[in-house]
């Protein structure tokens, strides 16, 4: 119920990544002089990456869980049903729309970031869109390599889309009071 808390959240969406991501590419320099490595590794990228997305998963999250009915957990209070089964048993099924669509959402996010992935690696770790944005060749660009590769790229975040959606239609559905 903390007004604060929710306005912290949304506000470090709302700060560019510009802003921290040479903070962060000094942060993990240090850490890697202190012997953990964390430039250019896949444990530092994926870190970055919750950190940026915690914020907007947490904010839409908080909504859909507060739009939920307490009815069907207070009724199963009045049963003597453990805690953890309510969540588990029912917050999580009726939830499941909200959670494929804020994973789609944090998906599309991090799939198509460029910047830290740009500053946090240098050639082992790169994702996709710095690949993609490094096509030119000694004769120049060839434009038939780019498009071609940017399709294949687009092709898994396209599938996972269609996965989804059909889950969070059954999953509406599944979720529904009986």
């Amino acid at each position: 119920g903390n007004k604060d808390i929710v306005f912290w959240f949304v506000s470090q969406r709302m700060m560019p990544p510009i802003v921290s991501a040479f903070a962060l590419y000094m942060l993990y320099s240090k850490i890697g002089k202190a012997g953990f490595v964390m430039l250019d590794t896949y444990f530092g990228l994926t870190l970055c990456y919750i950190a940026f997305s915690l914020p907007i998963v947490v904010w839409l999250m908080r909504d859909f869980f507060s739009s939920l009915p307490v009815e069907l957990e207070e009724a199963a209070l009045m049963d003597n049903v453990p805690r953890y089964r309510i969540f588990l048993e029912i917050v999580l099924p009726i939830s499941l729309p909200g959670l494929v669509a804020v994973s789609l959402i944090t998906f599309g996010f991090i799939w198509n970031e460029f910047l830290i992935a740009l500053i946090l690696t240098t050639g082992k770790w790169q994702t996709l869109p710095i690949l993609l944005a490094a096509q030119n060749t000694n004769r120049g660009n060839e434009w038939w390599v780019i498009c071609v590769a940017t399709v294949i790229a687009v092709g898994p975040m396209v599938i996972i889309t269609i996965f989804l959606s059909r889950m969070m239609k059954s999953g509406m559905l599944l979720g529904s009071i009986k």
